[in-house]
């Protein structure tokens, strides 16, 4: 219950208000603005001085409005009317053929003894015929390299090229054109999805179960560029940097992506035992936010080891380990976290405590609050202000009773405790008042943006 409604809910939030990226540890260029995010200062307000609830509620509000001014809509007009005219001329047409991935059916012996070898390796003899009903395909970058024009409603190959390009016209009749450019050193990256199914088999006029695999092995290239132009002014690009070796089981991407007056920049680097993750973003050059996100465990990056799992806690428990975040936002708000998993808190993040699962409150009552205890002991969560030591607010789980008419549960949510005075709220208490310029402020800007997009609708 409480995976399914108020983690995914406080990561989104977290995620769209305080993360979407990076840290990126590389010099502004000479022509870029020095960052917003202001040096170390633990005398600024809450830097070393603990706030109350009240002050720390006025200066969440402060930091989230200055936060969201920064997104101006005018500042990407140019691009959003670029994309509501190709949405509005070109949105109708399909793939080229090109882009057909053309696959083949295949069942050898060779594919019958793996899945045996599969079966005998995880202890599962139904696993013994799987794969005998395969499915195979090969991607590579070269198979949709050309040059492409708007055709009788499909895209349309004109000429071949080194690069997969798409050309057409803005509003103005302007040339236009959409460029993905790979260099020729490539990952060979090769997997399988084994699914469960059915054929008919017309000798005994039934259907039987069967374990289908589809194969993939695609050529990755190691660098890829993708640049969208206007007129000859570039609206966007972007440049992936990545080497994935999944014998080795390692792992390593690096993407710049820019559009407009925003820019992202992510990092991302994998093993068996740790996946770290960094990210930010720039708003007219300037770092607005920064993610720092590591995952601890086994076999992390061992494709064949994970597809084997299944979702039992145990199987989890296999493959993660502990967790850590840290956010910080216009250098102003910091939040670091950590987990370590177990099969308590695997249990409270997929529990569920009302009248389908338990015959009195009182049962369901007794295992959520070992649920929230599990939380407690393992989820760390605390919040700093203006890069200061001392920490303003914690995290932490308490379980809530919820009844309607004949239906009942029990329910965990997180908890806000504030170090000033000791008090505690509820998500909803303290975030649903207070914050009524933030809502106003958010409203308008996607108001802005929703006029902007629909004043291009109009013409």
């Amino acid at each position: 219950m409480l995976l399914k409604k108020y983690l995914p809910a406080f990561a989104a939030a977290m995620a769209l208000s305080l993360s979407v990226v990076a840290c990126n540890d590389e010099e502004p260029a000479q022509n870029e603005e020095k960052p917003v995010v202001k040096p170390d200062d633990p005398d600024q307000p809450g830097g070393n001085d603990v706030l109350d609830p009240v002050q720390s509620k006025r200066f969440l509000e402060q930091t989230a409005e200055e936060y969201l001014n920064l997104f101006r809509a005018a500042d990407q007009r140019a691009l959003i009317s670029l994309c509501n005219y190709f949405d509005r001329e070109y949105g109708y047409l399909e793939a080229p053929d090109e882009f057909e991935i053309e696959g083949y059916d295949d069942a050898d012996t060779y594919r019958l003894v793996r899945g045996m070898l599969r079966g005998m390796a995880y202890g599962d003899a139904s696993r013994a015929a799987s794969s005998v009903f395969s499915w195979s395909c090969s991607i590579d970058f070269e198979q949709f390299a050309g040059i492409y024009e708007p055709g009788n409603r499909k895209w349309v190959k004109v000429k071949d090229s080194d690069d997969i390009v798409f050309k057409f016209r803005n509003e103005a009749g302007g040339d236009c054109e959409l460029r993905a450019t790979a260099l020729r050193n490539v990952s060979d990256v090769s997997f399988s999805i084994v699914y469960a199914g059915e054929k008919y088999n017309p000798a005994t006029g039934r259907w039987e179960e069967l374990q289908y695999e589809d194969n993939y092995n695609i050529r990755l290239p190691k660098e890829l560029t993708v640049t969208l132009t206007s007129g000859g002014t570039v609206m966007s690009d972007a440049k992936l940097v990545s080497t994935i070796d999944l014998d080795r089981h390692s792992l390593s991407v690096d993407a710049d992506m820019t559009a407009a007056n925003l820019r992202g920049v992510v990092k991302i680097k994998g093993s068996d035992s740790k996946v770290t993750a960094e990210s930010g973003l720039y708003i007219s050059n300037s770092l607005t936010t920064t993610a720092e996100i590591t995952v601890n465990g086994s076999h992390l990056c061992d494709y064949d080891y994970l597809s084997g799992l299944g979702d039992s806690s145990d199987d989890i428990l296999k493959v993660l380990h502990s967790g850590e975040v840290k956010t910080s936002v216009l250098g102003k708000v910091q939040i670091d976290g950590s987990i370590s998993f177990d099969r308590d808190v695997i249990g409270a993040m997929n529990g569920y405590w009302d009248d389908d699962e338990y015959d009195t409150p009182a049962q369901a009552e007794a295992d959520v609050k070992k649920a929230v205890d599990a939380l407690n002991r393992n989820f760390k969560t605390e919040v700093r202000y203006n890069k200061g030591k001392a920490v303003q607010a914690t995290l932490a789980f308490q379980h809530k009773y919820n009844e309607w008419y004949y239906y009942w549960e029990y329910e965990i949510e997180p908890m806000i405790y504030f170090a000033a005075d000791k008090t505690s709220y509820s998500f909803e208490q303290y975030f649903g008042s207070g914050f009524s310029g933030v809502e106003t402020l958010f409203a308008d800007i996607v108001n802005n943006y929703k006029k902007v997009w629909e004043s291009f609708d109009r013409r």
